[in-house]
């Protein structure tokens, strides 16, 4: 059910790899909304932080609408903590809302190493979309930044963040992690392995 999606090809690419799958019944669903629990879960799993999501698991979120028993509560907690993802102003991470666009970019930025504290002045969701831009994140990709993500973009935004390098905040502003060669094979298996990931 991809072809002629615009996606098609990094959907095909990811899956060749054997790093994504779709549904039992044959289907990838590329329209389908992507849930904001959905897609912690993905940059958790895309950092290596798996294991510990699932030691967290069952621990008290600090979000209202999260139960600590929510099988996504430890992959919320760790992302939380990381400093990916926030809860809104009254105290809900609304879990089950399709994640937007403009979220999508901002967790995965903030996942690279992209701190709210780096950016002077940061304003929403311009800072963010701007710096996916800059960044070659956005590159091709088509939406709206208040308007759901679906599974087809995700995996296009996705294809994308495999080959941006992993910043760190200094004091001259964002500089790369480790240019090495190596620890970008690393990121880069990190990402496509994400993208396997199953809630």
């Amino acid at each position: 059910d991809i072809e002629g999606n615009k996606y098609e090809k990094d959907i095909l690419r990811l899956a060749s790899l054997g790093v994504i799958s779709g549904y039992d019944d044959g289907t990838f669903r590329p329209e389908d909304p992507v849930k904001r629990q959905e897609f912690a879960k993905l940059l958790v799993e895309m950092l290596g932080l798996g294991s510990v999501a699932n030691m967290m698991k069952g621990q008290a979120v600090p979000f209202a609408d999260v139960p600590a028993n929510s099988w996504a509560s430890g992959y919320i907690n760790v992302a939380v903590t990381m400093g990916i993802i926030n809860g809104y102003p009254d105290g809900t991470f609304k879990p089950e809302n399709p994640v937007t666009y403009a979220e999508a970019l901002k967790m995965i930025l903030a996942a690279i190493g992209y701190v709210p504290e780096g950016f002077t002045p940061l304003y929403w969701p311009v800072t963010w979309v701007i710096k996916a831009h800059e960044t070659g994140l956005s590159k091709g990709i088509d939406a709206e930044a208040a308007l759901p993500i679906n599974r087809g973009t995700v995996a296009g935004l996705l294809y994308n963040a495999l080959f941006i390098p992993h910043v760190t905040l200094g004091e001259k502003g964002f500089a790369k992690v480790d240019a090495d060669p190596t620890t970008s094979e690393v990121e880069t298996k990190n990402f496509l392995t994400c993208l396997g990931a199953e809630s």
